[in-house]
């Protein structure tokens, strides 16, 4: 069996660069700012994402700054128009076609909305 499956794995940082409370304050653990990983609490990783109860100030997780992960799956499938009217045909007539979708690889794909 041949499979040709890549999977591209995308990581993308966000970094809140401002946040007050409703009294106007800074937030309390962590110091927002525009750039990533320039604090100690701010790492390369998932372990820590969401966590909102450690001390960002102190070494522990920024809670201003977290990351997202997400799986970009590619595989080949292929088009083919076919038209449905057999010629000849006239100039600005309008002709009937499909489009006509080929999995061209071993494992089964669903199609929706095609």
């Amino acid at each position: 069996m041949i499979f040709h499956l890549i999977r591209i794995v995308w990581r993308n940082w966000a970094e809140i660069s401002s946040a007050k409370n409703d009294l106007g304050l800074d937030d309390l653990d962590s110091k927002p700012d525009a750039i990533n990983f320039n604090q100690p609490g701010e790492t390369n990783d998932l372990t820590d994402d969401n966590v909102i109860n450690q001390d960002g100030k102190n070494g522990g997780d920024e809670d201003d700054h977290d990351p997202a992960e997400i799986d970009v799956v590619l595989f080949d499938l292929a088009l083919k128009k076919v038209v449905d009217v057999a010629g000849p045909y006239s100039y600005g007539q309008a002709i009937p076609f499909r489009i006509r979708i080929y999995n061209q690889e071993e494992f089964p794909q669903k199609y929706r909305n095609c």
